[in-house]
């Protein structure tokens, strides 16, 4: 089967910084160390110029809200893989905004929030 035509795989990535909160939460691991491991390590493990917030650099952000309850299923992911060990899980922290170089990616947030955002 052509890889375009197969079915959409397990979702990781999009419960990513929710786990790192819960295993933030639980070992007390400090804010910084998550986005140290998360954003700032990667990016120097492959060479590239992101991260972190400084001037002149990409405008790449994710907004990130510790404080949301839900539950991990097929109608709360957004990414085509539906597929999760995490299924029926109850979650604290999601991702509500995502910026790539300054440009909106998603958002859960009303269009009214997000002009404070961007302005």
């Amino acid at each position: 089967l052509p890889f375009a035509e197969s079915e959409a795989g397990e979702t990781g990535l999009e419960l990513l910084l929710t786990l790192a909160g819960k295993w933030m939460r639980e070992q007390n691991v400090p804010p910084a160390r998550i986005v140290e491991l998360l954003c700032g390590n990667p990016a120097d493990i492959i060479k590239v110029q992101a991260g972190s917030l400084r001037t002149g650099m990409p405008a790449d952000l994710c907004l990130f809200n510790p404080e949301v309850d839900w539950v991990v299923g097929e109608a709360s992911l957004i990414s085509q893989g539906k597929h999760t060990p995490f299924n029926g899980f109850p979650m604290q922290g999601k991702v509500q905004l995502t910026m790539v170089n300054g440009n909106v990616g998603y958002s859960s947030l009303e269009k009214s929030k997000m002009k404070v955002l961007v302005a």
